[in-house]
């Protein structure tokens, strides 16, 4: 069977990573806010260096919007998945494909031939054919090659004149349509790393304004919540609370970071734990023993330790801690 002349991209260099830390969406809130404040403090920025003007704004806003026009993977989220769907398609095509074939071995060949018949057909890449697109492009390349070596025989069973090329046309609309998704997920991921990298320009061009600001406006703290990054990033995106599951390993311990101070902390397990502060396993002497069933305030801090000395049995708890509803 001949296969797709369209040729697999290759990613060969590493993914681009966010400098921002931040969703595409919340970055453009925080550009756009931040910008703004500088536009409102432009005065004193003028004054330290002339590089700070208003055209420095409208540039960067300019960029931003540039940078939000940018395809990525979201945006070609639909077009995967039609092409997607096409795949799923031809894969049930190439296994009623495989299923005829195998019938007329089945015509072809006495019954102890079977097996070994329908290994040489593929049959061995079959039951994995609909999970991994490698096995099925197997199973129909060597189902092609049997077609071929054993055309007589087959042709005896009952076989049709023109099944030969429709067995090795389902093959290759297989492969092409493989060949097209695998293309549409890596170039989206190419796409995607393209919006990053134009976002990190940015962010680190506000990042040189945001500096100086700080510095200007070291005595004005409603001025710097309004310019610096981070700031900003925590009013648009405030963490929360949340109640945690801890399962606790056989003589073991687990950490809890941004745990809440004074919210409940309660044994839900059957054994009881030692709890204590900071990150090292609890010491049995000094920690506080809470016995299954009971609850106690959170008087460790932000960073809670549970350990389990028991050797035989896992336990768990339950605390309170915040987390952030999205990057």
């Amino acid at each position: 069977m001949k296969k797709s002349k369209v040729e697999k991209l290759e990613l060969t260099s590493p993914r681009v990573k966010s400098a921002f830390g931040a969703s595409f969406g919340i970055f453009g809130q925080i550009m756009t806010l931040g910008v703004a404040n500088y536009v409102t403090n432009l005065a004193a920025f003028t004054l330290k260096n002339a590089i700070w003007v208003l055209a420095w704004a409208t540039q960067m806003m300019t960029d931003l919007a540039a940078a939000n026009l940018m395809p990525d993977k979201s945006s070609r989220a639909g077009a995967i998945a039609v092409i997607k769907t096409t795949l799923r398609t031809n894969t049930k095509a190439c296994i009623v494909g495989a299923n005829d074939l195998y019938s007329l071995i089945e015509q072809s060949f006495p019954k102890n031939l079977w097996a070994a018949q329908k290994e040489a057909a593929g049959s061995a890449h079959y039951g994995k054919a609909t999970k991994k697109t490698s096995e099925c492009s197997t199973m129909m390349s060597m189902g092609v090659t049997y077609i071929t070596s054993n055309h007589a025989a087959l042709m005896t069973g009952g076989m049709l004149a023109g099944f030969q090329l429709s067995f090795t046309g389902l093959g290759t609309a297989f492969d092409n349509s493989n060949t097209a998704y695998q293309n549409a997920i890596e170039a989206a991921a190419l796409l995607t790393d393209a919006k990053v990298a134009a976002y990190n320009s940015i962010y680190a061009r506000y990042q040189v304004m945001a500096k100086v600001g700080k510095n200007i406006f070291r005595n004005n703290k409603a001025v710097i919540e309004g310019i610096v990054y981070a700031q900003i990033k925590k009013k648009l995106n405030p963490p929360h609370q949340v109640v945690q599951p801890v399962n606790i390993p056989i003589n073991g311990s687990k950490t809890i970071h941004n745990a809440v101070p004074l919210s409940t902390i309660t044994v839900t397990g059957l054994y009881a734990v030692l709890i204590c502060s900071g990150s090292s396993a609890c010491n049995i002497e000094t920690a506080t023993v809470v016995n299954p069933g009971h609850s106690i305030p959170n008087t460790f801090g932000t960073e809670v330790t549970f350990t389990n000395v028991d050797l035989l049995h896992p336990t768990k708890v339950t605390i309170i801690r915040l987390v952030n509803k999205n990057k």
